[in-house]
């Protein structure tokens, strides 16, 4: 499992593995915490998904967007607006 994880999600989350005797059998429990460094992508198709109840789904571009913000991967502060310029800038804000 860790190395599916580490193989075909980047960034690699790290899942926690337990074994569970149950009935003279072992259950193996995954768990894998939320993560921080958002978002997650699959490598093999080159996509980002998201958890929506018990259900993973490609995420919009907006939703994207929010996940590379609160990664601290994306700052819209420092992103062009499209057809801006020079001339969209305030002089009295620029002194």
């Amino acid at each position: 499992m860790i190395s599916i994880c580490r193989n075909n999600i980047q960034s690699s989350p790290i899942p926690e593995l337990i074994s569970i005797s149950y009935e003279d059998k072992f259950i193996l429990k995954i768990e894998v915490e939320k993560g921080i460094s958002k978002p997650y992508k699959v490598k093999s198709l080159n996509r980002y998904y998201i958890r929506v109840g018990s259900v993973s789904i490609e995420s919009t571009q907006e939703e994207l967007i929010r996940l590379l913000q609160e990664g601290g991967q994306y700052h819209f502060e420092v992103s062009s607006r499209a057809r801006s310029g020079i001339m969209d800038l305030a002089p009295l804000k620029l002194n």
